[in-house]
């Protein structure tokens, strides 16, 4: 089964430093605020200064800011993000962000495989598997098919055509 996302789709709510766009969750009836799902993908902005990242133990957590460098203290050691360069911590890590961006994430129990990763499409690429795959610039086809900015593909098998970066979060168990 192949579907895709738009923005208008997306579960948006406020927090405190911005907005949280969810994109999936699995299962479909779990909570984020529960913290009673196996895999969680979102888009979030913050307008802080400085944010505290809530804490998730027992899961593996995935970000990469989109439109400008993420500054973050993990544990107390300086990490700086240039956009669609992912990076892997603990749910349980002590997280403090510095930067006013839009990042992308991925949230999977920690005793669970998926990845996420950043691809630099220039032509076509082939994503094998079961995948979510993120657009944040417009202009890309998946099987033929335009994607819009900010807009996701969740399928088996794609063939992605165009110039830029996506973003890919494995979808197993």
């Amino acid at each position: 089964m192949t579907m895709k996302i738009t923005r208008e789709e997306f579960k948006t709510t406020n927090w405190s430093g911005g907005e949280t766009s969810e994109l999936l969750i699995s299962p479909t009836t779990a909570s984020v605020k529960d913290k009673n799902f196996d895999l969680r993908i979102s888009t979030a902005t913050c307008e802080l200064d400085s944010s505290s990242f809530t804490p998730y133990n027992g899961f593996t957590r995935y970000i990469t800011p989109l439109d400008g460098d993420l500054k973050m203290v993990v544990n107390g050691k300086e990490v700086i993000l240039k956009p669609f360069e992912v990076y892997k911590f603990s749910g349980s890590d002590e997280v403090i962000s510095y930067s006013k961006v839009r990042d992308f994430n991925l949230i999977v129990r920690e005793d669970f495989t998926n990845k996420m990763y950043s691809l630099d499409v220039d032509g076509t690429a082939r994503i094998e598997d079961r995948n979510l795959i993120f657009f944040y610039e417009s202009g890309m086809r998946v099987n033929g098919e335009e994607y819009s900015k900010m807009s996701a593909y969740i399928g088996e098998e794609a063939e992605v055509t165009g110039k830029g970066k996506i973003l890919v979060c494995e979808l197993y168990e």
